[in-house]
């Protein structure tokens, strides 16, 4: 059945649990939709239940105590019942109304609820999974659903009945959770052990179609690949920053290490989409990524770019008579990036599926912030959200103090904290209940997160001392240990604002995902509201943090006294925090192509990886040109400076982020 419901309901929080709730509908609230429950609950068969990244919502209208079994993976069998208590493998059990016969009569019109709920530090198992429903009581005959929401963010809706007889059992229904296509994927991320050693052979004719390992892939370390090609005349900058970020992620890897080695290939320059040329100014429409990447708007499984139809893979490869292969085997393997002038219509920064293997950065008409600050800031959220990453870490509450990552609007751009890290949140810190705030904790972050941003009387605040120490959230110069209730980040409620640890719960495969075997807009999020330029520009513009009467959103050094922000080399970098002022080295950080290493090979058309190639990661680019004298004598030369240098045209500054 599909509405009217009793709901038994098993999930992976994304809160800890005990958490407070404010306004809106709580715990089996009935519900409309999401919007109507609080914080951290979702909208779940008309009843609110707590959100989290494994739910099975069992829901049935009868007369009836129906009972739901789960056998996970390893075979263990999970019958909840009683609630408030915790199973053996860690589940908490935070509802069950009909374990008493009393609780369930009525129910061919009342909903009741059993919810089970794993901590936020457990991971559910990953494997397959058996669902079925017991009829407790047997009083009569029931239909019911079984609602399965995955991790990943893939939802199932089962139906089935059981008969009205005590302890009658249904027949089972299967499910799988977290299996890539690999049987072997030793450091899970996504790449099967067998792709990462003696690479991808997909016709399976002896001929590899994609090797990996020259690649720089290890399946002992984690690795992402994407993909980026650009619509004609936009620039590419701040990879190298990007890069360095996933190289330093919390993330342990079977060889010991730590962090995920992220290889982008900036590819081709687009000059067309579906036979039409592109200006350089050109708006985009959802659909236009998947013509740009296949040349079709009906994307499946087996799509391809071969025949130069769409861009996706290098030009070798569209033109190979292997092209099939390669393209199939590359699909396995690499997200991929358009970078574009704008957005059609709502002039987002960007979009992301979420999660899946596409997004878009489209900053290019940003005018002078169409820069490495920008473009490195809207590249890693747009890219998180194909990791499963939301705007709030795990849901989508916008600006929580709470949340110090790249992921959040106060942080997808430096122009309120100038310096901020490039990061996803590496914190799970305290939930922050804006109904009962005391002053004197503040968020209890991390002292090397230097400033906090959050909302109070409807504008933006940016603290001058780090997130350890207490916040003055009223903003009356004092630290208030009693009680305050105010709306933090301006959504007009006064909820539980929950942390997040985004490095903790990345998805890197997504082979699996349906948004990957579809076209572009299936795979995005209902919620289309993002971050405009003129937002960003908002947060910044009562900044100063050089005080050098430039506020941080134009200042193209806000760290660094430039009053007269010169840029000899254009490439919006102030020439005095320029490493390397006269070459505007596209793709890498500061100006300077020798900041980071680069695995391009010096053939353009060439896969063989260059020698010099690190472990922290790489950007590799088949175009690649000379770079300017100024800074040779700093080791410039023409395999480290692989970026094309574009004549930047910016003209005005429209731009919204949609992430």
């Amino acid at each position: 059945m599909k509405s009217k419901i009793c709901i038994v309901a098993l999930g992976l929080s994304i809160f800890s649990t005990g958490s407070a709730f404010a306004a809106g509908g709580g715990v089996s609230d009935a519900c409309a939709s999401a919007s109507t429950c609080d914080t951290g609950l979702t909208c779940v068969a008309n009843n609110c239940l707590q959100n989290g990244r494994l739910t099975v919502t069992l829901s049935w209208q009868a007369d009836t105590d129906l009972d739901i079994r789960l056998q996970l993976p390893d075979g263990t069998i999970l019958s909840p019942s009683l609630e408030h208590t915790t199973t053996a493998q860690g589940g908490r059990i935070t509802r069950d109304e009909c374990y008493r016969e009393e609780d369930c009569i009525d129910g061919a019109t009342h909903s009741h609820v059993e919810h089970v709920v794993w901590p936020y530090d457990k991971k559910e198992p990953e494997g397959k999974y058996l669902a079925w429903v017991q009829n407790h009581s047997g009083k009569t005959a029931a239909t019911f659903a079984v609602d399965v929401h995955k991790s990943d963010g893939q939802t199932e809706h089962l139906e089935g009945s059981v008969a009205a007889t005590e302890l009658a059992e249904s027949a089972k229904i299967e499910f799988t959770i977290g299996k890539t296509i690999c049987d072997v994927d030793t450091d899970e991320d996504g790449l099967c052990d067998a792709w990462e050693t003696d690479g991808i052979d997909i016709d399976k004719d002896g001929v590899v179609d994609l090797d990996l390992k020259a690649l720089g892939a290890d399946p002992k370390k984690k690795d992402l690949f994407v993909e980026i090609d650009r619509w004609k005349g936009q620039p590419v900058f701040g990879l190298g920053d990007v890069v360095a970020a996933f190289a330093k992620a919390p993330v342990k890897n079977p060889d010991g290490t730590v962090g995920i080695k992220l290889h982008v290939l900036i590819d081709d320059e687009v000059t067309k989409v579906a036979g039409t040329a592109l200006s350089g100014t050109d708006e985009i429409e959802p659909v236009d990524i998947d013509l740009t990447k296949f040349g079709t708007k009906t994307v499946t499984a087996t799509t391809t770019s071969c025949e130069d139809k769409g861009w996706f893979g290098t030009k070798a490869d569209r033109a190979s008579d292997n092209c099939e292969n390669i393209i199939q085997a590359k699909r396995l393997v690499y997200r991929y990036s358009l970078y574009v002038w704008a957005m059609a219509g709502n002039q987002y920064s960007g979009m992301g599926e979420l999660p899946g293997n596409d997004f878009i950065v489209s900053v290019g008409n940003a005018g002078a912030n169409n820069n490495q600050r920008v473009q490195s800031g809207t590249f890693m959220h747009e890219l998180g959200h194909t990791l499963n990453l939301h705007h709030g870490g795990a849901d989508d509450v916008h600006r929580k103090p709470n949340f110090l990552s790249v992921m959040s609007y106060n942080y997808q751009f430096d122009f309120g904290y100038a310096g901020r890290p490039l990061d996803y949140s590496r914190w799970m810190l305290p939930a922050l209940n804006e109904g009962s705030l005391d002053e004197s904790l503040g968020i209890q972050g991390p002292a090397t997160w230097e400033q906090v941003i959050f909302q109070s009387g409807g504008l933006d605040v940016v603290t001058d001392t780090d997130a350890s120490q207490g916040i003055d959230w009223d903003q009356n110069t004092k630290l208030d240990e009693a009680a305050k209730a105010l709306d933090l980040n301006n959504d007009g409620t006064r909820a539980v604002l929950n942390s997040h640890h985004d490095w903790d719960n990345i998805l890197l495969a997504f082979q699996n995902l349906a948004s990957a075997n579809r076209g572009f807009g299936d795979g995005l999020p209902d919620d289309q509201d993002e971050l405009t330029l003129a937002d960003a520009l908002a947060l910044g513009a009562a900044s100063d943090s050089d005080t050098d009467g430039v506020n941080n959103a134009e200042d193209n050094c806000p760290l660094d006294i430039n009053v007269d922000q010169a840029d000899s080399d254009q490439d919006g970098v102030g020439d005095v925090c320029d490493e390397c002022p006269d070459v505007a080295a596209i793709g890498w950080t500061n100006g300077c192509p020798e900041d980071h290493e680069s695995n391009t090979p010096t053939d353009p058309t060439s896969t063989t990886t260059d020698p010099k190639d690190s472990t922290d990661g790489t950007v590799s680019n088949p175009t690649y040109a000379e770079p300017k004298s100024g800074c040779s004598s700093t080791g410039g030369n023409p395999e480290s400076a692989l970026w094309m240098v574009f004549a930047l045209g910016f003209l005005g500054f429209r731009r919204r982020r949609r992430a």
